[in-house]
């Protein structure tokens, strides 16, 4: 199943594999571009998200969502949900109440995490309300994975205010920044290293391909005291690059292919190869581009703006 905020999932008969993209530019001339490879596996999926939460902060996630027992489309649902009610508390969605819910966590998972957000608060200071965004999906994870779906998150925050941006980064989730033609990264997954001699030496390379992504990071309701977070100053013209998943980091180490993340992300969705390992994990871009001279997004339409597969 994939869900997009601007659009249905299309006919019966198309291949549900085929990636998907959406766009929209922002009244304060941001624009947002979204695609997502869906995955063969029931258990992870994709969550990309951006609303505004006032008229001149604007917040973009892209999660890699885990539910137990085949559960991660559901999962990734009940997070998109979270970050509405967070961000657009008169949106309607769902009536909050300090009651915990009557009905069990398979019947009403919307109620529970209306229940589990009914206390939430977002700082106003951009690095904070960031920091403080990614609790509150690690507490939807805490409250509904104790209960039913065994629920973990990882992928990237960032909040946009002005030309000031604020990323929290958790596990194998890659920024770079696009900037005066040159694309560079600023933030790197959060990954167990590699001994060096494992790296050279062929007889491991089985092992090595297994072993190579060990998340040390999740979204938490507290965050340890060495979770990554920065500030970055913007520029017109810049565009944030925000890749999840391992195969998708995997592909785009390759020489031939690590342009990719500079190009628009309908373009990106068309090139990038259909191995059976990104076919298999599935993975997500979001780019955000500053100022007035960004993308034309390939689905213009306004915000809030998702696409789940």
């Amino acid at each position: 199943m994939s869900e997009e905020g601007t659009a249905e999932s299309g006919d019966a008969d198309t291949d549900t594999r085929v990636p998907r993209a959406a766009g929209a530019r922002t009244p304060l001339g941001e624009t947002v571009g979204m695609a997502i490879g869906p995955s063969d596996n029931s258990v992870v999926k994709s969550l990309a998200f951006a609303a505004q939460a006032d008229p001149q902060t604007l917040v973009v996630a892209l999660l890699r969502v885990v539910g137990g027992s085949g559960f991660g489309n559901t999962a990734s649902l009940m997070l998109r949900r979270a970050l509405t009610e967070v961000l657009l508390p008169d949106s309607g969605t769902a009536k909050r109440s300090d009651a915990v819910p009557t009905a069990s966590a398979f019947n009403a998972p919307e109620e529970w995490v209306s229940w589990s957000l009914r206390r939430a608060r977002l700082p106003t200071q951009l690095l904070p309300m960031a920091v403080a965004l990614g609790n509150h999906l690690g507490h939807i994870c805490k409250e509904l994975g104790a209960r039913l779906f065994g629920m973990t998150a990882y992928g990237l925050i960032c909040v946009v205010r002005g030309r000031r941006a604020a990323l929290v980064r958790r596990g194998i989730c890659r920024v770079c920044l696009l900037r005066d033609g040159v694309l560079r990264p600023v933030v790197l997954e959060d990954v167990m290293g590699l001994d060096p001699g494992m790296l050279s030496d062929p007889a491991l390379a089985d092992h090595r391909t297994a072993n190579h992504w060990v998340m040390l990071s999740m979204f938490t309701p507290v965050d340890p005291p060495d979770a990554q977070a920065l500030e970055l100053e913007l520029r017109d013209g810049d565009r944030l690059s925000f890749a999840a998943s391992e195969a998708l980091l995997e592909a785009l180490a390759k020489p031939e292919l690590e342009h990719l993340l500079a190009e628009a992300t309908a373009d990106l969705a068309i090139s990038l190869p259909k191995t059976p390992e990104l076919l298999s994990s599935g993975w997500a871009v979001v780019s955000l581009h500053i100022g007035p001279e960004g993308e034309t997004p390939p689905e213009a339409g306004g915000l809030p703006l998702w696409l789940c597969a």
